[in-house]
Protein backbone atom coordinates (compact mmCIF):
# COMPACT_ATOMS: atom_id res chain seq x y z
CA UNK A 1 0.00 0.00 0.00
CA UNK A 2 1.08 3.46 -1.06
CA UNK A 3 1.56 6.67 1.79
CA UNK A 4 -0.68 8.17 0.01
CA UNK A 5 -3.24 5.43 0.08
CA UNK A 6 -2.70 5.09 3.77
CA UNK A 7 -3.48 8.40 4.39
CA UNK A 8 -6.96 7.96 2.37
CA UNK A 9 -7.61 4.87 4.83
CA UNK A 10 -6.54 6.33 7.54
CA UNK A 11 -8.75 10.15 7.08
CA UNK A 12 -11.50 8.13 5.97
CA UNK A 13 -11.40 5.71 9.38
CA UNK A 14 -11.37 8.85 11.14
CA UNK A 15 -14.52 10.26 9.68
CA UNK A 16 -16.05 7.09 9.81
CA UNK A 17 -15.36 7.27 13.95
CA UNK A 18 -16.46 10.49 14.48
CA UNK A 19 -19.41 10.27 12.60
CA UNK A 20 -20.35 6.39 13.98
CA UNK A 21 -20.09 4.76 10.95
CA UNK A 22 -17.62 2.29 11.70
CA UNK A 23 -20.78 -0.18 12.14
CA UNK A 24 -21.48 -0.50 8.32
CA UNK A 25 -21.21 -2.97 6.19
CA UNK A 26 -18.77 -2.94 3.43
CA UNK A 27 -21.80 -1.89 0.35
CA UNK A 28 -23.56 0.41 2.66
CA UNK A 29 -19.96 2.14 3.48
CA UNK A 30 -19.13 2.77 -0.41
CA UNK A 31 -23.08 3.44 -0.58
CA UNK A 32 -22.51 6.55 1.80
CA UNK A 33 -19.75 7.61 0.03
CA UNK A 34 -21.54 7.76 -3.17
CA UNK A 35 -24.14 9.67 -2.09
CA UNK A 36 -21.52 11.81 -0.12
CA UNK A 37 -19.89 12.46 -3.68
CA UNK A 38 -23.27 12.76 -5.70
CA UNK A 39 -24.35 15.28 -3.51
CA UNK A 40 -21.50 17.68 -3.19
CA UNK A 41 -21.32 17.70 -7.19
CA UNK A 42 -24.60 19.34 -6.79
CA UNK A 43 -26.69 16.54 -8.19
CA UNK A 44 -29.73 14.63 -6.61
CA UNK A 45 -29.23 10.90 -5.62
CA UNK A 46 -32.20 8.49 -6.33
CA UNK A 47 -32.41 4.86 -5.64
CA UNK A 48 -31.79 4.28 -8.90
CA UNK A 49 -28.76 6.20 -8.92
CA UNK A 50 -27.34 3.62 -6.12
CA UNK A 51 -29.06 0.41 -7.62
CA UNK A 52 -26.61 1.75 -10.99
CA UNK A 53 -23.64 2.68 -8.96
CA UNK A 54 -22.32 -0.75 -9.64
CA UNK A 55 -21.32 -1.14 -5.99
CA UNK A 56 -23.76 -4.22 -5.40
CA UNK A 57 -26.09 -5.98 -7.11
CA UNK A 58 -30.13 -4.23 -7.51
CA UNK A 59 -31.25 -6.11 -5.12
CA UNK A 60 -28.41 -5.32 -2.43
CA UNK A 61 -28.66 -1.71 -3.21
CA UNK A 62 -32.24 -1.65 -2.40
CA UNK A 63 -31.57 -3.73 1.20
CA UNK A 64 -28.41 -1.63 1.67
CA UNK A 65 -30.43 1.61 1.42
CA UNK A 66 -33.08 0.78 3.64
CA UNK A 67 -30.77 -0.51 6.23
CA UNK A 68 -28.96 3.01 6.04
CA UNK A 69 -32.41 4.65 6.48
CA UNK A 70 -32.71 2.09 9.73
CA UNK A 71 -29.41 3.48 11.03
CA UNK A 72 -30.10 6.80 10.63
CA UNK A 73 -27.99 7.57 7.97
CA UNK A 74 -29.81 8.83 5.36
CA UNK A 75 -33.43 10.12 4.69
CA UNK A 76 -35.40 8.55 2.03
CA UNK A 77 -37.99 11.23 0.16
CA UNK A 78 -40.70 10.64 -2.42
CA UNK A 79 -42.89 7.41 -3.42
CA UNK A 80 -42.37 6.55 -6.76
CA UNK A 81 -38.65 8.27 -7.56
CA UNK A 82 -36.67 7.96 -4.27
CA UNK A 83 -34.58 10.91 -3.49
CA UNK A 84 -31.65 10.39 -0.40
CA UNK A 85 -30.26 12.61 1.41
CA UNK A 86 -27.80 12.68 4.34
CA UNK A 87 -29.71 12.28 8.01
CA UNK A 88 -29.41 15.35 10.00
CA UNK A 89 -27.01 14.11 12.32
CA UNK A 90 -24.34 13.82 9.33
CA UNK A 91 -25.09 17.53 8.54
CA UNK A 92 -21.24 18.02 8.70
CA UNK A 93 -19.95 14.75 7.66
CA UNK A 94 -19.97 15.90 3.75
CA UNK A 95 -17.99 19.22 4.62
CA UNK A 96 -15.79 17.29 6.20
CA UNK A 97 -15.62 14.45 3.89
CA UNK A 98 -14.67 16.93 1.15
CA UNK A 99 -12.07 18.60 3.15
CA UNK A 100 -10.58 15.89 4.05
CA UNK A 101 -10.43 15.16 0.56
CA UNK A 102 -9.07 18.21 -1.07
CA UNK A 103 -6.20 18.39 1.76
CA UNK A 104 -5.40 14.47 0.03
CA UNK A 105 -5.33 15.79 -3.41
CA UNK A 106 -1.93 16.53 -4.72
Amino acid sequence: MTIAAARILSVLGALERRFALTDLEKEERAIVYFIVDRLAAGHDVRLADVAGSGICTRPSAYRHVRNLEAKDVILLHGDGRLTITLAPRLARFDKAFQTAIRKLAP
